[in-house]
């Protein structure tokens, strides 16, 4: 497919780090001369060993963040430790030498749609996040089985895009917003 021009590759999941040697199939994509692309939840990342040996090889990287705080990150993951763990996986990106593009993504539900101003504020914390996406909750799975208890109206995210879009025009982090109609963002859209 590098032949044909093919010049981009995204690993992704579930989660793609629980490949045990995920690393090797990134190292050979930047062998063929990809770019490279994961999406990580951060377990893995947060080590420090793993880190080291994998992000060496990725280009751009998509962080899940869903709440500002480890009780709301860790009820919205539905694991414990989840949010002490992201912290890790940013700081193991920080410390790269090399400049890896990284993207944060938030699932938009009830329970942290009033909150989203301080993920963003978080995820603004760490100088190679250059891209923040709020993604609006997706009709499948737990989204699917909990959907009247955790959706939210649409203005009630446009509502919080003027102090978003503040905070990451200041920071130069691109704040895009998916799943959400443009009537709905007024002078956002």
């Amino acid at each position: 497919k590098r032949k044909e021009g093919y010049e981009h590759v995204t690993f992704t999941g579930g989660e793609p780090t629980l490949y045990p040697r995920v690393w090797e199939s990134l190292r050979l994509a930047k062998e063929l001369g990809y770019r490279t692309f994961l999406i990580s939840n951060g377990a893995a990342l947060s080590m420090p060993a793993f880190a080291d040996r994998t992000l060496p090889f990725i280009d751009e990287l998509c962080l899940s963040l869903h709440g500002p705080t480890a009780p709301v990150h860790d009820a919205l993951t539905g694991r414990s430790g989840s949010f002490a763990r992201q912290l890790k996986a940013f700081a193991n990106v920080e410390r790269q030498a090399r400049d890896i593009f990284v993207l944060v993504n938030t699932v938009v539900s009830r329970r942290n749609v009033a909150l989203l101003p301080g993920i963003l504020r978080l995820a603004g914390r760490h100088a190679k996040v250059r891209h923040y996406l709020a993604s609006n909750l997706a009709p499948e799975g737990d989204g699917l089985r909990n959907y009247s208890d955790l959706s939210v109206r649409h203005e009630e995210i446009a509502r919080r895009l003027p102090e978003m879009s503040r905070y990451a025009r200041g920071r130069g982090i691109d704040l895009r917003i998916f799943g959400v109609p443009v009537c709905a963002l007024g002078k956002y859209g």
